[in-house]
Parts: structure tokens; sequence; C-alpha cells
């Protein structure tokens, strides 16, 4: 896989960006995400960004820290999708 990961903090607020950096579709791809409340601001696959909409992430992921149980979630080709820390 060429999934590409970053976790950017200001102040008060954090993003989570997770890059699928290659052709390859995932659904269910096992990902860790930092400790918090997580929501999908932003995915590229979304039609509203001429994407399939085949591949979003609806719903509220709760992440418990690097190592910990990966959350699976779907991740379309060359898309890149950002979470916002809602707790």
């Amino acid at each position: 896989h060429r999934i590409h990961t970053t976790h950017l903090k200001k102040d008060n607020e954090e993003i989570f960006c997770v890059k699928n950096l290659s052709e390859t579709k995932h659904q269910g791809l096992p990902v860790y995400f930092p400790q918090g409340k997580w929501v999908e601001v932003i995915n590229t696959d979304d039609t509203k960004y001429a994407g399939e909409g085949k591949y979003l992430n609806p719903g509220i992921y709760e992440g418990k820290g690097w190592g910990t149980p990966a959350i699976p979630m779907n991740i379309g080709s060359n898309d890149v999708t950002y979470f916002k820390r809602i707790g």
C-alpha cells in the first residue's frame, strides 16, 4: 500500500489526513488514528469533488492512539481524506 498519514495540530484544532498515493482502492483499510474522536470533513472521492462517491467515511471515528487497534476506513485511488478532531 502507498498510504501516507499526517497529523496536524494548531492551538486547539487538529486535522488528520490520509492520502492514497496509488491507483488501488480500499474498503476497510486498517488505519491507526490519533487519540480522540474524528469526523470526515473533506474526501476527494466525494462527487462534489468529481469523485466516485463510493469511498466515503460517514460517522464518528474514535482513535485510541498509535499502536492500538486500527480503524477500518475507505479510500479511493489517488484520494485524500481529511478528518477533524471533535473530541
